[in-house]
């Protein structure tokens, strides 16, 4: 057993970890990395990302009072006040210290409002499938290594933790063990949990997302196994927001057919029109999302849902987003039902004919007299308006669940400091990234945003051990 020494060790090398190791070294700490994975360019979902960095799909140039505000609506109140205010604040700090540390952002030219700060060079959200290599994230990720290594910093790869280290209350290090099999032990006056989260942990899925997480695809670069959140626990750190995943609906066919694995996205269609269960029953508000879906979608026993749509949805939400199902899906190979009239597409799609006639009427006669609302369940208009399914020819396209990655963690406060379920902060042990918990998810499983959750969290760990 080899022992190292440290002022700050790290676990987990995404942007969270890079950042927290980057900011030490700013501040005068001595800083190590322990990565689980041995390659040069080890998958994660910061490398694999559109390397957007925003606020709940707002630019991290708002002022922070309108961030703050987004965030607590967005999330349906969900989100902790305390971290949602912590993100507000620094938020535009984070991707100004990440300039000054030589990081390039560029832009697209939309009028979204918030893909204004995007790793440079761009191309990942020009393609169909995912092209990640020498972009952006990809980019991001070795200069923040290079930066980090160059400066006395270590970068410690194949070093899987398995074990905190504590003396006398306190985490002072972490046991890791080798893929040489070996085991090492790394001292420090404080620990940083940024691992992941734990999409890839069947059995924590079982326990907290869905009673058939078999029925979920994975699609995400890298299984996330909840080691930091396991550890955190073992010294009695409570957990928030264990329920709720980020994810997206994807053609069914993407469970046998790796094109599919990725792009393109159902919600679109789904939203446009309706998604049924296979009794052709509605049994989600498609107002809320794709996010949204997918979560109520992994709650069923099929584990496949329809989104059902006509001519005029299939060309104008069907041609959304890049890589849109119009016509990705049908150049890809998937599996889309289309027929002239309800009673004969909900045949090809294996439904029950008299009950998707009857959802579809029901569906339309409520958008017309304006009583969405009095729909079961009903469909809500504040995020995406509905559309009636009335022009043929009529669409059905199966849909499953894909996760990539789930958004409930470890609960900390606005320092990145692990608190137990008391509140009370465990001394030495910080979280930041998708380790955490009570920022992301929630009701309509609101998205805030990863890679800012991580470089702010990051960042304020380090600075929190700093001036400890």
């Amino acid at each position: 057993m080899t022992t190292e020494n440290t002022d700050l060790v790290i676990v987990g090398g995404g942007i969270a970890g890079l950042v927290a190791a980057n900011r030490a070294l700013d501040l005068g700490l001595r800083a190590h990395v322990l990565e689980a994975q041995l390659e040069a360019k080890y998958p994660c979902a910061t490398r694999m990302s559109g390397g957007v960095f925003h606020v709940i799909f707002r630019s991290v140039a708002t002022p922070p009072d309108e961030l703050y505000k987004a965030i607590v609506e967005g999330t349906e109140g969900y989100a902790d006040l305390t971290l949602a205010r912590a993100i507000a604040d620094n938020a535009a700090r984070a991707v100004d210290w990440l300039r000054a540390h030589g990081i390039i952002f560029g832009r697209l030219d939309s009028d979204s409002g918030w893909d204004d700060n995007i790793l440079a060079p761009l191309g990942y959200q020009s393609n169909t499938s995912l092209v990640w290599e020498d972009l952006g994230s990809d980019v991001f990720m070795h200069a923040m290594e290079a930066r980090l290594t160059t400066r006395g910093g270590r970068l410690i790869r194949g070093a899987r933790a398995s074990e905190l280290v504590v003396e006398d209350g306190r985490c002072v290090g972490v046991r890791a063990q080798r893929t040489d099999g070996s085991t090492s032990t790394h001292a420090a006056k404080s620990v940083v949990l940024a691992d992941g989260s734990f999409h890839g942990n069947h059995d924590l899925l079982r326990r907290y997302v869905t009673a058939h997480p078999e029925l979920l695809l994975f699609r995400g670069p890298a299984p996330g196994l909840g080691d930091g959140i396991a550890m955190g626990q073992s010294l009695g750190a409570s957990v928030a927001g264990m329920e709720y995943f980020y994810g997206h609906l994807l053609s069914a066919d993407a469970l046998h057919n790796p094109a599919l694995v990725l792009f393109p996205f159902i919600d679109f269609l789904a939203a446009g029109g309706m998604f049924v269960d296979h009794t052709g029953l509605r049994f989600a508000d498609e107002g809320r999302d794709g996010r949204y879906m997918t979560n109520m979608l992994a709650q069923t026993a099929a584990g496949i849902g329809y989104a059902v749509f006509d001519e005029r949805i299939w060309n104008a939400q069907g041609r959304h987003f890049h890589s849109p199902p119009n016509p990705s899906l049908i150049e890809k190979g998937a599996t889309l039902h289309r027929a002239n009239d309800l009673a004969t597409l909900a045949q090809l799609a294996g439904l029950p004919p008299d009950q998707l006639v009857r959802s579809v009427s029901e569906y339309n006669a409520a958008l017309y007299a304006g009583h969405l609302d009095l729909l079961t369940p009903p469909r809500t208009t504040k995020h995406l308006p509905a559309s009636p399914i009335a022009t043929p020819p009529f669409y059905a396209a199966p849909a499953c669940a894909a996760i990539t990655h789930a958004f409930g963690g470890l609960t900390i406060d606005a320092h990145a400091r692990v608190v137990r379920e008391d509140g009370r902060p465990i001394p030495g042990l910080f979280a930041a990234g998708a380790v955490c918990g009570g920022i992301d998810g929630g009701p309509g499983a609101a998205y805030v945003g990863g890679l800012i959750i991580g470089a702010v969290f990051g960042m304020l760990a380090a600075e929190t051990c700093a001036n400890a």
